[in-house]
């Protein structure tokens, strides 16, 4: 099930009275389908506030902001906000209840339809800051982590299994979490019980950061990001199936006996599966594909 998470902008975050009075004044209701819960713990977003330690040069991209209870903490503390809400009803609210902040920029748009080169970022960088849907994470990931002008880091909060998911080591691998670990390094900062949230989701939420440009790319001095995909993805195609029979089926000119040469050149097991390599087979698959 997914969900996302909306901070609210109210003087008492822990009344659940005044969140219904206000989710009634705007005719706002959390969407069962999209799993929509909002997140009413003052400890948890004091907590998320501290970690994300922003500094009064930062700008800041907030993706969800929701009714706008983070993204005043951040103002408070940041240069500059540029918050992006796709939910036409809660721009509104972040329209009636921002007004006093002259550091906020709002944007009432698809963060995935949203070209990065349309935000005004300095030079020195940005940091971005999101609650994620599971249906969206790996496309907003893969959006910023691949940008020719990625953040210096990104703090979300996501569902706990997501986090692991992007956390995975040998033996559990999978495309998110190559993602992520090729072009950043992903830590988990705390987990969220549902009793956080209204509605109360039934899965446990984590906060993550992945610090961008950490990952295993930058030991490298040249890397071919185009083929390296081509082969993750022809090797994950078939999970169950061994790396031999996903080459041979799903690259051009391989067939099984190169396959298996090339497993062998690389130091790896023709039985092999793609969830069994590490980052380091991937790259040296890459280096000695045979195409």
């Amino acid at each position: 099930m997914c969900y996302v998470f909306h901070a609210l902008c109210f003087m008492n975050l822990s009344s659940l009275n005044t969140i219904k009075q206000l989710c009634k004044q705007y005719k706002i209701s959390p969407q069962k389908h999209r799993g929509q819960s909002f997140l009413i713990d003052k400890n948890v977003l004091e907590k998320i506030v501290r970690l994300a330690d922003i500094k009064k040069t930062d700008v800041v991209l907030e993706i969800g902001p929701g009714f706008g209870v983070l993204t005043q903490k951040l103002a408070q503390r940041a240069k500059k906000v540029i918050a992006v809400e796709l939910d036409k009803k809660l721009f509104q609210v972040l329209q009636n209840s921002l007004t006093d902040y002259k550091n906020i920029a709002l944007i009432n748009e698809d963060i995935l339809k949203f070209p990065i080169s349309n935000f005004q970022f300095p030079n020195s960088g940005y940091r971005l800051i999101a609650n994620l849907p599971y249906s969206i994470t790996s496309a907003v990931l893969t959006k910023f982590l691949t940008a020719k002008f990625p953040p210096k880091d990104i703090i979300i909060l996501v569902q706990q299994e997501v986090a692991e998911r992007i956390m995975a080591k040998s033996g559990n691998m999978n495309l998110l979490a190559l993602n992520v670990q090729l072009y950043g390094q992903p830590e988990i900062l705390i987990k969220v019980k549902p009793g956080s949230f209204w509605p109360k989701p039934k899965v446990i939420s984590a906060l993550l950061r992945i610090r961008v440009g950490k990952g295993y790319k930058s030991k490298l001095k040249q890397f071919n990001d185009e083929l390296f995909w081509q082969i993750v993805k022809a090797g994950f195609r078939a999970k169950r199936k061994q790396l031999i029979n996903n080459f041979a089926n799903n690259l051009p000119a391989v067939s099984k006996r190169i396959a298996e040469k090339w497993l062998k050149q690389a130091d790896l097991s023709p039985k092999i599966r793609a969830e069994d390599l590490r980052l380091e087979d991937w790259a040296r698959l890459v280096k000695t594909a045979p195409f």
